[in-house]
């Protein structure tokens, strides 16, 4: 299918997120052809734009996306997708996205993701700590989710609940989730969880005590953050210069 059998609606939506691939790709937070990224699509809230399975982040163009429906039909053809197939649907991705687009109105795209420096941090009992402005802003934000490779009948609702209140999920031993009303913030945060961890480990193989903030400061700095009318913690500030650096380097994403 090209650019024209979509509508403009649904050819914005693949553009937007055809690009979110690629900027993981470009900040090399991708796994070869695991992880995945969802977007609930513009016209129709129980509709989503993901990759197909077997893809690489850098190899995801926008009219090759798959739009399907929560129970994992192709709203296009109306078939069922076959998961675990390749070109067909991940077969974890309807229990990661599917309770969250339903728990969480406000919330349009999630970002799945092992990148190397939070899958580090998520090995540590410490966690995140607040130890670089990036964290500051993260922290108040994340929550843990324990290992989990096999998902049962109460994955989904455990999931949900574990987001509550909150945009970034460490997966201890595996890799984070984030989530945003669009990509900007979505790929904000998980921009900011890789550099906050990044950092973090980097510091802690020097071998010298980490210089911790302590609590009181940190609350206080991010609600100076939180309410700040001149920055926005939400990427709609940085989305139009990650949309340039995407076109330089990875412009074959809007085919």
């Amino acid at each position: 299918m090209t650019k024209h059998s979509y509508s403009e609606s649904e050819w914005e939506d693949r553009l937007k997120l055809a690009a979110l691939y690629r900027l993981m790709t470009i900040h090399r937070m991708t796994d070869a052809a695991n992880q995945a990224l969802m977007l609930r699509c513009s016209d129709n809230p129980n509709h989503f734009l993901t990759h197909r399975l077997g893809s690489f982040f850098g190899d995801v163009k926008a009219s090759e996306l798959l739009r399907c429906d929560f129970e994992g039909v192709d709203v296009h053809s109306g078939e069922q997708l076959i998961q675990g197939k390749l070109s067909g649907l991940n077969a974890g991705i309807l229990n990661l996205c599917v309770p969250i687009f339903e728990s969480r109105a406000e919330i349009n795209c999630m970002i799945h993701a092992h990148s190397k420096a939070v899958l580090t941090i998520s090995m540590l009992q410490c966690g995140l700590l607040p130890v670089t402005q990036a964290a500051l802003y993260i922290i108040p934000r994340l929550n843990y989710w324990p290992y989990i490779f096999n998902e049962d009948e109460n994955f989904r609702s455990k999931f949900a609940k574990a987001f509550e209140g909150n945009q970034v999920i460490i997966a201890h031993n595996h890799g984070f989730y984030s989530i945003g009303k669009d990509p900007a913030e979505a790929f904000f945060l998980a921009f900011y969880l890789s550099q906050a961890c990044d950092a973090q480990a980097a510091a802690m193989s020097c071998g010298e005590p980490l210089l911790v903030i302590p609590d009181e400061e940190a609350k206080a700095t991010w609600e100076d953050m939180r309410t700040s009318t001149e920055y926005h913690y939400d990427g709609s500030m940085e989305w139009d210069g990650w949309m340039r650096m995407v076109e330089r380097h990875e412009s074959d994403y809007k085919l």
